[in-house]
């Protein structure tokens, strides 16, 4: 195992995210414990898979997500881009979405996403969340501009 670790990648986001003023917590799934310690957090709601980083907020410009749609998709959205950022977040809240980001971190190199780790973002996906693996800082900086987080 060379180069940058994952948790130095996965600060930067962090750190990058927070200067950003996006609200984001990371998920403590990593990492060796001893066994006391893991059966309280397997008991009070750790599980193999969660993302590292969830990021609750909506893209700043969901543009990104316009091509394709029909022209009564594309005049919704027009109205909905016509509010303003909180009342367009609890018009949409209101329709039954409350969009997020389920983030997995991964090294530059070598690092494997697990069984657990693709169907925790398959769950997300289809709550509405967009799911991603960032291998390394750059890439999800680049991944979250990419589908409107333009804060970054």
């Amino acid at each position: 195992m060379s180069g940058v670790s994952e948790d130095s990648e996965q600060a930067e986001v962090v750190r990058r995210l927070r200067r950003a003023r996006y609200l984001v917590a990371a998920v403590p799934n990593g990492g060796h414990r001893d066994a006391k310690t893991a059966g309280i957090l397997k008991r009070t709601g750790v599980v193999q898979g969660v993302p590292d980083l969830l990021i609750f907020e909506s893209p700043d410009d969901p543009s990104s997500f316009a091509e394709g749609l029909n022209g009564y998709e594309r005049d919704v959205l027009s109205m909905l881009l016509r509010l303003e950022a909180p009342r367009r977040r609890r018009v949409i809240a209101a329709a039954g979405f409350i969009p997020g980001v389920g983030l997995e971190m991964k090294r530059l190199t070598g690092g494997v996403v697990s069984r657990q780790q693709v169907k925790w973002l398959g769950m997300l996906e289809s709550r509405g969340w967009l799911p991603m693996v960032g291998r390394g800082w750059r890439d999800a900086v680049k991944q979250l501009k990419a589908v409107g987080f333009n804060r970054l």
